[in-house]
């Protein structure tokens, strides 16, 4: 079973690994099958993932041992919600950019605050040791 580090780590990687998937699909596949609107949304939902994949991995990786002076719960916080803002923000812009239901983009503003708050908790493990 894996620990909490090594489970970040993993869903990182895995996270990385589907933005990068999803923009080559995008840009060799769908742009002959999708709109320029549904387009756009999966151009954004791979940058967003692929960012927070990488703040992912440096959390955890910070929290590892290798932020000193850092607050390794609140790092391990900040990866968990960067993992649930990925769920909440580029996974709805793809669910949008293959169904078409434009309702399903009211889910990403939940996303992008999760992303904010991670942010500002990854800030403050620096402030609270």
């Amino acid at each position: 079973m894996l620990d909490t580090h090594h489970t970040l780590l993993l869903i990182g990687a895995l996270s990385g690994a589907l933005a990068v998937l999803i923009g080559g699909m995008r840009a060799h596949v769908l742009h002959r099958r999708l709109s320029p609107d549904r387009l756009a949304m999966l151009d954004v939902g791979s940058r967003y993932q692929l960012v927070h994949a990488i703040a992912i991995l440096i959390a955890v990786m910070l929290a590892g041992g290798g932020g000193e002076g850092r607050d390794p719960a609140l790092l391990i916080a900040a990866g968990w919600g960067f993992v649930i803002g990925i769920l909440l923000f580029p996974c709805v812009l793809y669910a949008y950019a293959f169904t078409g239901h434009r309702a399903l983009l009211r889910m990403s503003m939940l996303g992008g605050a999760v992303f904010v708050a991670a942010w500002v908790t990854l800030g403050a493990s620096v402030i609270v040791v």
